[in-house]
């Protein structure tokens, strides 16, 4: 069945995939991709078998009709393909500019594609601080339903199927937050396809979570040390808002613990931050505590790659272990 978006009245070939046709021009797909035309025009022509359809030879590819209508209105629309729908991009869509790039060796097409997943599954501490307070101006936005049906697996697939390493951390630490069954058991999407991790990084992530419940820990710090603000109006107040913190804290601090040991401070601090000890305190306190987390936050993420048992040198890749903090609130 023909694509009425890429059936275009100058195409000289018929790309069948997944049982739809794409009318396309053979001589601009030969010249971008070398598989294209070895594996798929070159091979068929040899063979002499000739299958016409409207006037032009067919081809047939095993790509899904989806996958292949992406990539093909990515090479004949450009990077405006994308920015014009960033950054509400589905994730299935960058999957398969990045699975069918490398496929057809198209390295900008799987280059621009990763560029997008980066600003997510970023390598970066400040962007990714930014991000978490909402004030980083997002090229794509990750999208609930993609996160359930296990985005993250798949991107670190991606990541290491491209040698995309700098997006490896972030989508590892991500797929750390899935439930031990599904990192194990991977994850049944409504199509019916799973979608898994490989055996060593489902024993990475399992490994990670433990090192990362320990991270979130630090939050006992931040909590225990908090004194009041310089700038604090009313610190007798505060200060009894504190220990009353501090106490409702020790009650609760073992159910505290998490696996999201990045989170901003008042996600770690779940119920507490609904209770008057946190919400009287007077802004100027808060936000020191803010502050200080955000450095067990640094700490953290200068500790990622060793709880995830990676290697900067080994991926390539720069990775910041330490540094002074970025004065970013990250609430």
């Amino acid at each position: 069945m023909p694509d009425p978006g890429l059936w275009l009245p100058d195409g000289t070939a018929c790309i069948v995939a997944g049982g739809r046709g794409f009318r396309v021009r053979k001589d601009l797909l030969s010249q971008l991709s070398l598989p294209f035309r070895v594996y798929i025009f070159e091979r068929r022509d040899r063979s002499g078998i000739t299958v016409e359809f409207q006037g032009v030879p067919c081809y047939w590819v095993p790509d899904s009709a989806d996958d292949m209508a992406t990539l093909l209105r990515a090479i004949y629309d450009g990077r405006k393909y994308l920015m014009k729908q960033a950054p509400h991009i589905r994730f299935s869509v960058l999957s398969a500019l990045m699975r069918l790039g490398r496929e057809y060796a198209l390295q900008d097409i799987v280059d621009d594609a990763a560029d997008y997943l980066e600003d997510y599954f970023t390598p970066d501490f400040q962007t990714f601080l930014q991000r978490s307070n909402g004030t980083h101006t997002e090229k794509f936005r990750l999208s609930e339903r993609d996160k359930a049906a296990g985005a993250a697996f798949e991107a670190v697939n991606l990541a290491r199927l491209t040698r995309k390493h700098t997006l490896l951390p972030l989508a590892l630490y991500h797929a750390c937050q899935h439930a031990p069954h599904e990192i194990l058991l991977g994850i049944t999407r409504t199509s019916g396809a799973v979608v898994s991790l490989s055996r060593d990084d489902m024993v990475r992530c399992i490994s990670a979570r433990r090192g990362l419940l320990r991270a979130s820990s630090r939050l006992a710090h931040v909590v225990h040390r908090a004194e009041c603000a310089v700038g604090c109006a009313e610190p007798d107040m505060c200060a009894v808002y504190m220990a009353r913190l501090r106490a409702a804290f020790e009650e609760l601090r073992v159910d505290l613990w998490t696996v999201d040991a990045l989170a901003g401070l008042e996600t770690q601090l779940g119920a507490l931050a609904d209770l008057p000890c946190w919400l009287e305190l007077c802004e100027e306190c808060r936000e020191e505590m803010v502050r200080r987390h955000r450095g067990t936050l640094r700490e953290t993420w200068g500790k990622l790659l060793d709880i995830l048992g990676l290697s900067a040198e080994e991926l390539e890749i720069e990775w910041e272990t330490q540094g002074k903090a970025v004065d970013v609130v990250s609430q």
